[in-house]
């Protein structure tokens, strides 16, 4: 699975990911970290990467819209500040 990490996340989680073999991007790294929601989910998208975010409001309302249009994305994982603080 390739995964690109939301701005909440510190681009160390990234790093330490990738010291261990898996495929991680940062949204800050990237520079993502300033596009709207669904702009980033779409180059997540274009990568056929996961996106891991705590967002699951603004998310899932972009995954109904897309799912009626028939678009598609490379998978979501939601945290929470509770499960990740």
């Amino acid at each position: 699975m390739k995964l690109m990490l939301d701005h909440h996340y510190p681009m160390a989680i990234a790093q330490q990911l990738r010291l261990k073999g898996r495929d991680v991007g940062a949204a800050v790294e990237r520079g993502w970290h300033r596009e709207p929601d669904e702009v980033l989910l779409t180059l997540c998208a274009g990568e056929q990467r996961t996106l891991l975010t705590n967002n699951v409001g603004d998310f899932m309302a972009i995954v109904r819209s897309w799912a009626v249009s028939g678009q598609h994305h490379a998978g979501l994982i939601f945290t929470s500040d509770a499960s990740l603080p």
